[in-house]
């Protein structure tokens, strides 16, 4: 009698490799999904695609692509380390793998246009995150709310807003910087937008809000999966909430993010050295 895997004893489905389109090195399914904890060094030439999540671009009939964030678009599905030197050799893999030139949002892609819809998409992945946590209770919003979940030892992640200077010398927010549980994102007014769910709509007829300078994801799962989204996009930003970063180290999953004590509305980071809605946001073997 053949014996069965342990994917089909349990009837659930066997963890197939993915492919890098950019470098052509494969990772199980399960570790495609996951993000490292990683971030190329500042002026790093050809930092280590090792252990860094594999993104998932669908392509289209047409040769169209789109960054599925929540691994949830149906549709040929090419995948890609979020590193800045995979994202370059995409650029010709994903041509490779569709058989002839891509384009993305009608125009031909390039690295950049590559790297802005991969940091977009999973920017917004962070926000749709955010949002369900506060659908799910499961997100403490405000000093007083925040610095109590953590007092709790709730506090799975502290997100500080950029231009929420106080918020970061919370002595619950060091504590949680210290111990790699903050990220730095958006600002006050795109922090609570997030949380409403308006993030990303026109705010036309509505009335400017003062926001929040912190909160606090209360669920590990939860908070893990927004930190898993944020150093997709922090690794390849270029704008938005999470714009491209200098990036002084590489981090471990419980390393720090060093959090800028005041920055302007349209960075959500500085430097790092430590550290759901569905949302869509070279080797030719990475098709599935």
């Amino acid at each position: 009698m053949l014996a069965m895997s342990p994917d089909k004893r349990r009837g659930e489905p066997a963890d197939h490799a993915r492919t890098c389109v950019g470098c052509g090195k494969s990772a199980s399914q399960t570790e495609a999904r996951r993000a490292s904890a990683r971030l190329p060094r500042e002026n790093e030439a050809e930092p280590s695609a090792s252990g860094t999540a594999l993104v998932r671009i669908v392509i289209g009939p047409d040769r169209a692509i789109a960054v599925d964030a929540g691994d949830s678009r149906f549709g040929r599905g090419a995948y890609v380390h979020a590193t800045p030197a995979c994202v370059a050799g995409a650029v010709r893999g994903l041509a490779r793998s569709a058989r002839g030139n891509v384009t993305l949002d009608g125009a031909p892609v390039t690295e950049a246009s590559l790297r802005a819809a991969i940091s977009s998409a999973y920017d917004r992945r962070v926000a749709g995150l955010l949002a369900a946590a506060k659908r799910a209770r499961k997100l403490e919003c405000g000093a007083d709310a925040a610095q109590a979940a953590c007092r709790a030892g709730d506090g799975a992640l502290v997100v500080l807003a950029t231009d929420a200077a106080q918020a970061a010398d919370l002595t619950e927010a060091r504590r949680a910087t210290k111990e790699g549980r903050a990220i730095p994102w958006g600002t006050k007014v795109s922090l609570a937008d997030a949380v409403s769910g308006a993030y990303g709509l026109p705010t036309d007829g509505r009335p400017e809000a003062r926001g929040f300078g912190v909160v606090a994801v209360t669920d590990e799962r939860m908070a893990r999966a927004v930190k898993e989204a944020w150093l997709v996009a922090a690794s390849l930003g270029t704008g938005g909430s999470t714009t491209k970063a200098t990036i002084t180290t590489s981090i471990p999953a419980e390393g720090a993010a060093r959090l800028p004590r005041a920055d302007g509305a349209g960075s959500s980071q500085s430097s790092v050295r430590g550290s759901t809605p569905r949302d869509p946001g070279g080797s030719s073997g990475a098709v599935e």
